[in-house]
């Protein structure tokens, strides 16, 4: 799916990005060799990488003691 029209990325490239360490949309788009138009998939972009955020938090089974 087309996460931006205007540039022709889709969802695999945004989620690529966020997996080669981008964790700003500003970040996605340059690692994907595109720049802003409309600004609309910007929110699809935020939501893709707040995403992987829970997702990586949450890889962990159990809480890591305190020192």
């Amino acid at each position: 799916m087309y996460v931006c029209i205007c540039n022709a990325v889709n969802e695999r490239a945004v989620r690529d990005a966020i997996g080669r360490g981008c964790r700003t949309v500003g970040e996605v788009y340059r690692s994907c060799g595109a720049r802003p138009q409309c600004g609309k998939c910007g929110i699809d972009i935020a939501r893709c990488i707040q995403q992987q955020r829970r997702e990586t938090s949450s890889d962990s089974p159990w809480p890591l003691a305190a020192e």
